[in-house]
């Protein structure tokens, strides 16, 4: 759950500050050639849900961030 909330602090940030809406955000994922529905972002969102590993690496590529930032682990400040 912790991480989860972690996911979906991030991801409210930077899809803030990309303009993006949850079906904006699905549709860079299946671009990039993810399979991921707007109901799986909507869960990502409101941290019901945590992405797979490979979901996580197809939403930090959308969001043009690292998994590590997505997860908002001490690392990524490094």
């Amino acid at each position: 759950k912790e991480q989860a909330t972690m996911v979906s602090k991030t991801l409210k940030r930077k899809m803030a500050e990309l303009g993006l809406t949850a079906e904006q955000l699905a549709a860079r994922i299946q671009t990039a050639g993810g399979d991921t529905t707007y109901g799986t972002v909507q869960g990502w969102i409101s941290g019901r849900r945590t992405p797979s590993l490979g979901s996580a690496r197809f939403l930090a590529a959308a969001l043009g961030c690292t998994t590590d930032e997505l997860y908002d682990r001490e690392e990524a400040v490094a």
